[in-house]
């Protein structure tokens, strides 16, 4: 059970430690800044980007819920993408077996 605690201590730190795109600094995402899609630390952020750097936005953590609402989200679209293929095998099927019961061949 121990290895179990700090196994799941240390995927909770790798998750949330993030890198700066300009330095490779490793912080937490709660002090890196949004910037054109990259992450950057306060210091690099200023130094770039300036007063503008400012009026970005911090990355959000996702909760548990989002997560679970995520991967509830992707288990729905893998099931109806399922069904509509089964559906569309069941559709073409019966298409060939009534073309093949239509113009099949007929015994004189």
């Amino acid at each position: 059970m121990w290895m179990t605690v700090s196994c799941t201590r240390y995927c909770l730190e790798v998750m949330t430690v993030m890198k700066c795109f300009c330095c490779d600094k490793k912080t937490t995402s709660r002090e890196l800044l949004i910037i054109s899609a990259q992450h950057y630390c306060h210091v690099c952020a200023l130094g770039l980007f300036g007063k503008e750097a400012l009026n970005s936005p911090v990355p959000q953590q996702s909760s548990r819920f989002q997560r679970i609402l995520l991967h509830l989200r992707a288990l729905f679209f893998l099931a109806s993408g399922l069904w509509v293929f089964v559906l569309l095998y069941e559709l073409l099927e019966s298409a060939y077996n009534y073309l093949k019961t239509k113009f099949g061949k007929q015994k004189m």
